[in-house]
């Protein structure tokens, strides 16, 4: 009897000792196909951003150009001031991009512009995909400027009514599917908040006085200098007031360059009416470089241009 209990005893151990070591096993199997699948999913994401990086940069060379830049899987992407990405990874970059700061999807529309003021100073680059909606709210006032001076690529999500045509209702069951859309009003809205709260989605609301160059973001004031800095604003309004201070740090490191420049050829000339030229354009530059009032740096750039075509008219080497 004793010796058949033993039998008995043996079989579930060995039972027992198979259950749980064939699950230890499958434990880790699981867990080694979950790590495995993650590391691929962080490598495909990052892959995916370098390779985004690229050809970004192969749009520099461009002063305007626009594509789809297809993926081969739908992704959530993150745009920040310094630095966009996706899932736990975010790449570092100087570029300015204008986007929403949340993208999903398996494509983006890309955009980029060069910034001039008055001579090149960086690329913009806009970007957008179908599930980010950007509409151009105008009246009577702003609308030959907004049909006729803004002009965005067509794949961009993007549309032009006159405020009139506009129903909140409808633009709201329209949008209803979508990550985000940008509100864009050539004209005062009294009451932003109510209009983000009657949307009942992710919205910016976007105000825009072309004659003063004035913007509101969701209520709070900012300036642009230029079409392709009002054209970040519209796409990329959340992150709009560090990028505004991005281009204005990478106007400022040009200008010392166009100072220098200035200098050198001041001293290799010879003509007096040339060096007094020369001379004010470095004065001019000076005050682009440090300057962070929106009257002022228009100013200067207007100054500039003007001095850069009376180098011209004397015979000089012009600046840019």
């Amino acid at each position: 009897m004793i010796k058949g209990k033993r039998g008995v005893s043996d079989a579930v151990f060995k039972w027992f000792f198979g259950v749980v070591a064939g699950g230890l096993i499958l434990i880790f199997f699981t867990r080694f196909a979950y790590q495995h699948i993650s590391l691929s999913e962080k490598i495909n994401i990052r892959e995916t951003i370098e390779n985004l990086d690229d050809q970004l940069e192969g749009f520099s060379i461009s002063e305007s150009s626009s594509k789809i830049i297809p993926f081969n899987k739908e992704l959530e992407l993150k745009f920040v001031c310094e630095s966009y990405g996706g899932g736990d990874y975010l790449k570092k970059t100087t570029r300015i991009i204008f986007a929403p700061r949340n993208l999903n999807g398996d494509s983006l529309s890309a955009w980029t512009e060069r910034w001039k003021f008055p001579f090149n100073v960086v690329n913009f680059y806009y970007l957008g995909n179908r599930n980010a909606r950007f509409l151009l709210i105008y009246d009577d006032r702003y609308g030959n400027f907004v049909r006729n001076k803004l002009e965005f690529p067509n794949i961009f999500n993007l549309q032009k009514i006159h405020f009139k045509d506009f129903d909140i209702n409808k633009v709201r069951l329209e949008s209803s599917s979508l990550d985000q859309i940008n509100l864009v009003f050539f004209r005062p809205v009294d009451n932003p908040d109510a209009v983000k709260k009657a949307m009942k989605m992710n919205v910016n609301v976007v105000e825009v006085d072309a004659d003063t160059n004035k913007v509101k973001i969701n209520g709070e004031e900012s300036f642009y200098l230029s079409n392709e800095m009002l054209e970040g604003a519209i796409i990329g309004a959340e992150n709009y007031k560090c990028l505004l201070n991005k281009a204005l740090e990478r106007l400022s490191l040009v200008s010392e360059v166009y100072m220098q420049k200035a200098s050198l050829l001041r001293l290799k000339t010879h003509e007096a009416e040339c060096e007094g030229l020369y001379t004010g354009i470095a004065l001019n530059l000076q005050g682009l470089k440090r300057s962070r009032d929106k009257q002022e740096l228009i100013e200067l750039k207007d100054n500039l241009e003007e001095q850069n075509r009376m180098l011209d008219r004397n015979g000089c080497i012009e600046l840019f």
